[in-house]
C-alpha cells in the first residue's frame, strides 16, 4: 500500500470538505499529491467503487477523482466501471473496527463486460483505516484474473 500522509489535519480536513460538503474541486489538487506518489509500472486504474445509493447520496465519487488525476499522470486508462459495488453498505467511518472487517465482504464483483482483464493494476480510495474496503476489492480483482493490484490512498487513519 502506498500512503500519502497520515488522516490528520491539514489532509484529514481536506478529504472530508471533499467527500462531505461537495468541494469536487479540492480532488483536482488532493489528486495531484497522489499522482506525485511512486507508483509502480501498471496497466489501468480502478477507483474504488461506490453503491448507486451512495454515489446518489453524494453526487461523486471521490475515489473516481482522485484515480483520474493518477490515469492521466500515468497515461494508462481509468477503469471506472471494472469493479462495481453490488450493495450498499454502512459507511466504514460509523463501523467498529471488527464490523468493518466483516462488512464489505461479498460487496464487490468484477462487471462482465470486460472480457481482458489488466495483470497489473493500481486500485484508489481516499482514506484506509482496517484496509477492508481494498483488500476485498483486492481479493475480487485477483479472484477474476488480476495478478498485482497495488493500492494508493490519500491517508491511512488509525483504528484507535
Amino acid at each position: 500500500m502506498i500512503v500519502f500522509g497520515d488522516y490528520e489535519d491539514p489532509l484529514k480536513e481536506a478529504i472530508h470538505y471533499m467527500k462531505f460538503h461537495g468541494r469536487r474541486s479540492l480532488a483536482r489538487e488532493l489528486g495531484h499529491l497522489l499522482s506525485n506518489l511512486e507508483i509502480p509500472s501498471v496497466e489501468a486504474v480502478i477507483p474504488v467503487p461506490l453503491s448507486k445509493k451512495r454515489l446518489v447520496q453524494r453526487g461523486f465519487n471521490q475515489s473516481y477523482l482522485l484515480a483520474s488525476s493518477v490515469s492521466k499522470r500515468l497515461t494508462v486508462p481509468l477503469l471506472d466501471d471494472l469493479l462495481l459495488k453490488t450493495r450498499d453498505t454502512p459507511p466504514q467511518s460509523l463501523l467498529t473496527r471488527e464490523e468493518r472487517l466483516k462488512n464489505q465482504k461479498g460487496s464487490f464483483k468484477v462487471n462482465s463486460k470486460y472480457k481482458k482483464i489488466p495483470q497489473r493494476v493500481v486500485l484508489v480510495d481516499d482514506v484506509v483505516t482496517t484496509g477492508a474496503t481494498v483488500n476485498e476489492c483486492a481479493r475480487i480483482l485477483k479472484k477474476e484474473g488480476v495478478n498485482q493490484v497495488y493500492v494508493i490512498t490519500l491517508a491511512r487513519a488509525s483504528t484507535e
